[in-house]
């Protein structure tokens, strides 16, 4: 009796460790939802280069292909809940060098 015991308990301790790594595995392989965003930027503005946190939000900067950084300010606040874009700063670089 002692042996079939000490099976049982054998069997049942290998399916719980084994049932356990399997749900592990496959709790790990579920994709997280991606949450999108209400903004749209023009690609004219160029490439997404950084974001950057800030007191109150957040910082986006682009990069154009000839040049120009434009920098978006997206703030904390809005008395509708959510996001509000800010001031869109553009650097533009000039066309000669010194």
């Amino acid at each position: 009796m002692t042996k079939i015991r000490m099976l049982l308990i054998a069997c049942v301790i290998c399916g719980l460790s084994i049932g356990g790594f399997l749900t592990g595995r496959v709790s790990a392989q579920q994709s997280r939802g991606e949450e999108t965003t209400d903004f749209q930027f023009p690609s004219s503005w160029g490439a997404f280069k950084a974001m950057a946190p800030r007191a109150g939000g957040f910082v986006y900067v682009f990069e154009a292909v000839d040049g120009s950084i434009r920098t978006v300010d997206v703030s904390f606040g809005n008395p509708k809940g959510g996001y509000y874009l800010g001031p869109i700063h553009v650097t533009h670089r000039s066309a000669t060098l010194p």
